[in-house]
């Protein structure tokens, strides 16, 4: 039973402060726990109906003539015996005497003295099945509650948003600013504090009409999680008794037991009350189509709340079942059947009813949303645990999902009891345990299916298309010397897979690499320009026929395959990859398409020297005199003084800026070409002012820039 439960968070609380007991100078005072306790309990939202005419300026003087005597605006109906008011009154709508105890000051005085208690009795007892007014609410802001129209924060009207379990009402913009998530104070606490403290909280209803089942345990505190909504001003002040709760001593918590028990005690009639109103108003709303059906799980609902189902824990087995199709787990009573309010006025229009359900609708898209963020969060820390314990030793690093998308392979764990259900590592792991060697291999085949539809089959060459044709498999287009691909979202290059998968995961860990739920688009795009220089490459190694990326990485870690320019960013042999070699090529031939100098500086312009003619600085297999690949490359170094030179001026840099090179800015068309950056490297620099200008490095040939275009990537 929930009781057992009950007891055993307080039995967790006090273990809790008998194992961190406090210094005699920390400790607080009973009466100031009490004291907060209290004042967490009590605390409520100030009502701007009930005070709306403090703010208003005041009239101008003058006597108001055409205003009968009785409806004076300071009048208190003096000359009316108040036994006449009250047989008057008693013929009101709540609606009706609500509006009246507007009129003016004196009829809200006269109307909420305790000499017409009887008549708001009177007025709420008059509308059929309405559930009674709680003990500790006042008839008037009962009634306010339920038919009125004014936000209890601002005092607006068409103020729609309202929930009986927090017992307000507001406008939207005040409900935003007065009901939020608990997360973001109560994460902070200790568990065994916030078990508690979530005990004592009320929290907006969860109760859902349409999975009554799976919901009913819900209007219990012990259903109650971070991710709810609570008032604001009530949450802070229990937060603040939460703290003063850390300082307490085992006598403390025993002493405050009572007066927890009763508070949860208080919250659990608070959400059951709000059920009751729920239940009730979907009766005024309820179409002919759907009025059966409303009144018979209304029926049900009241069945279960008499025998104490709602005092139950939830049933992990009617998680996923929408099991109010079957209407025989509970008997239901005659009267609960044939309501009154079907044969009678409503009391309570139907168009606000239907702009209040229109309303909580679409808070409750948003609380969803909210509570399912939550569960994936705790789906990611948890898979993120599984592939540091287990999936490391089982399988490629390279070709697992990252934290986002590793998380949506058990996206089913996150909808579990409408995504309420705290996901534990050990719930996790259960799951896992039998499908992760299943999941992420349909991962890693969906994922190659998709990358291998990006790359188009040739056209052009019929027997290289008939080849093709024969060996198109998801393995070897992977693997052809054009499969490269680029990164959306930070624009890096030249990444074949799995190492694209692998760049995501460690670049990109909170986002999809999906750009569709269907999986079947990308946040990848084939670097089409690439491909263009890797069949250059291909074309000056005369090596056309080459289709696997393998064959063509064991020729260059081999230095059967190089260029032999003076770049000292290229990597040596046997370290330097197919994509590495690509990659370079590419940025040197987009370096010679933007300038727009002479070879030598002819006419006025800087010099530019191409030193990637592919004639003449790829080789394959080898020089033919025999000498090794480190022989053939004359690569340019900074000498120690340059260097110095170099990095002076480097250092004096501002933070978050790039090295450009005026030269090459000057003889560049587009002042956007990312080739005018140079590198934070002595030996590149010199390398760049050298070969490609012909001259020797200068600080005036430097200046120093952070554009907004360049890719993520490049800083």
């Amino acid at each position: 039973m929930a009781m057992v439960a009950v007891e055993e968070r307080l039995s967790r609380l006090e273990a809790y402060t008998r194992a961190h007991p406090e210094p005699v100078s920390c400790k607080v005072d009973l009466v100031d726990l009490a004291s907060e306790f209290q004042r967490a309990v009590e605390s409520m939202p100030v009502h701007a109906w009930t005070q709306r005419n403090n703010t208003r300026p005041r009239r101008p003087g003058g006597r108001q003539t055409k205003i009968p005597q009785y409806f004076a605006w300071k009048c208190r109906l003096p000359n009316l015996p108040i036994d006449v008011f009250l047989e008057i009154a008693a013929y009101l709508s709540p609606t009706d005497l609500l509006h009246l105890s507007r009129v003016s000051k004196g009829l809200c005085t006269t109307l909420e003295s305790p000499e017409c208690r009887i008549a708001w009795l009177r007025a709420l007892r008059s509308v059929p099945d309405l559930p009674p007014c709680p003990n500790d609410m006042s008839e008037t802001l009962y009634t306010a509650l339920v038919f009125g129209q004014n936000c209890f924060a601002c005092g607006a009207n068409e103020a729609y948003e309202v929930d009986y379990a927090l017992r307000v009402r507001y406008c939207g913009t005040c409900y935003n600013d007065n009901v939020v998530d608990g997360a973001a104070l109560l994460k902070d606490l200790p568990d065994p504090i916030r078990d508690v403290v979530m005990l004592v909280l009320p929290a907006a209803t969860s109760f859902e009409f349409h999975h009554i089942r799976r919901s009913i345990s819900r209007t219990h505190p012990l259903s109650q999680i971070m991710q709810d909504h609570y008032l604001r001003r009530s949450l802070e002040d229990t937060v603040r008794w939460a703290s003063y709760l850390t300082h307490a001593s085992v006598e403390d918590v025993a002493a405050l037991k009572p007066a927890i028990r009763q508070r949860i005690n208080d919250v659990l009639q608070r959400q059951v009350h709000a059920v009751l109103l729920d239940c009730w108003e979907r009766l005024i709303d309820a179409t002919p189509e759907n009025l059966d059906d409303d009144v018979s799980r209304r029926a049900r609902i009241m069945s279960l709340l008499r025998s104490n189902k709602h005092l139950e824990l939830p049933s992990i087995d009617l998680d996923d079942l929408d099991s109010d199709d079957d209407d025989n787990y509970c008997e239901v009573q005659e009267c609960d059947l044939a309501p009154e309010i079907l044969r009678s006025s409503y009391g309570k229009s139907r168009e606000q009813t239907v702009q209040e359900a229109i309303a909580r609708e679409d808070r409750m898209e948003v609380v969803h949303e909210t509570w399912l963020q939550a569960r994936y969060g705790e789906i990611e820390d948890c898979y993120q645990r599984l592939v540091e314990m287990r999936l490391q030793d089982y399988c490629d690093p390279k070709i697992l999902p990252n934290r986002y998308d590793g998380a949506r392979l058990w996206d089913h764990l996150a909808y579990r009891d409408s995504s309420r259900r705290t996901i534990t590592y050990d719930d996790f792991l259960e799951e896992a345990d039998d499908t992760y060697a299943d999941a992420i291999p349909s991962y890693r085949e969906a994922l190659k299916r998709a990358l291998a539809s990006l790359i188009p089959q040739p056209q052009d060459d019929k027997d290289c298309t008939r080849i093709l044709d024969r060996c198109w498999s998801l393995g070897s287009v992977l693997l052809l010397p054009e499969a490269l691909f680029s990164c959306i979202e930070c624009g890096k290059s030249a990444i074949p897979w799995p190492d694209i998968n692998d760049h995501w995961r460690m670049a990109h860990p909170n986002k999809s690499i999906w750009f569709d739920k269907d999986r079947e688009k990308l946040n990848v795009r084939w670097w089409r320009r690439g491909a263009s220089t890797a069949f250059k490459i291909l074309r000056a190694a005369d090596l056309e026929q080459a289709r696997n990326t393998y064959v063509l990485n064991v020729w260059i870690s081999s230095g059967k395959l190089l260029c032999i320019c003076s770049d000292p960013t290229l990597r040596q042999p046997p370290h330097l990859t197919w994509p590495e070699l690509v990659l370079h090529v590419h940025a040197h031939l987009q370096a010679n398409q933007a300038r727009k100098s002479a070879p030598v500086g002819e006419g006025g312009l800087h010099a530019w020297m191409n030193d990637h003619d592919l004639n003449d600085c790829i080789m394959s297999f080898g020089d033919p005199h025999g000498l090794p690949p480190e022989q053939l490359r004359r690569v340019v170094r900074a000498t120690p003084c340059l260097r110095v030179h170099i990095m002076e001026a480097l250092d004096s840099s501002p933070g978050g800026t790039l090295p450009i090179c005026r030269i090459c800015e000057e003889i560049t068309s587009n002042p956007k070409d990312v080739s005018i950056f140079l590198q934070q490297d002595a030996d590149a620099i010199a390398y760049h002012m050298e070969v490609k200008h012909g001259r020797q490095f200068d600080k005036g040939d430097v200046r120093f820039g952070k554009p907004w275009y360049l890719p993520r990537y490049y800083m």
